[in-house]
């Protein structure tokens, strides 16, 4: 079923998915930023909320492309290893 977000909310969920590389969350985020589908994920371009100050997004399956691109709520792409 698909599911209307901001994508803010999005690319907060595809950060946790440890199958993309940074380079893919970027080209994924600045195709929607510019207008532009990303089909091959499922993941549709609305409009610009004002209200919201951010991008709207449909993502045909959730579920499945965070399964798919293995999603972890505690995979923290960001963490810095201490030395």
């Amino acid at each position: 079923m698909p599911k209307k977000m901001t994508l803010r909310r999005l690319m907060g969920y595809l950060e946790k998915c440890q199958n993309l590389t940074d380079e893919e969350l970027a080209e994924i985020e600045d195709r929607l930023t510019r207008g532009e589908d990303v089909l091959e994920l499922g993941i549709k371009y609305l409009k610009f909320d004002e209200d919201k100050d951010d991008h709207i997004v449909e993502v045909d399956d959730l579920e499945a492309l965070l399964a798919d691109n293995g999603y972890d709520p505690e995979y923290d792409r960001y963490k810095t290893e201490e030395i």
